[in-house]
C-alpha cells in the first residue's frame, strides 16, 4: 500500500489556508493530494470487496 506523509500534507494545507504557498508548494500539494486520493480509493476498493 502506498502511504501518504500526513505531516507534510498538513503543513502544506496550513500554508494554503494562510495564503502562503509558493508555486513549487502548490505543485507538491497537488501531487500529495493525488497520492492521498489513490490511497483512499485502494482502501475503499478493499472495503467494498469484503
Amino acid at each position: 500500500m502506498m502511504s501518504v506523509n500526513l505531516d507534510i500534507l498538513k503543513e502544506l494545507l496550513m500554508d494554503w489556508e494562510d495564503n502562503n504557498l509558493t508555486y513549487s508548494d502548490m505543485i507538491e500539494l497537488r501531487d500529495k493530494l493525488k497520492d492521498a486520493r489513490e490511497v483512499i480509493e485502494v482502501e475503499m476498493d478493499k472495503y467494498e470487496a469484503q
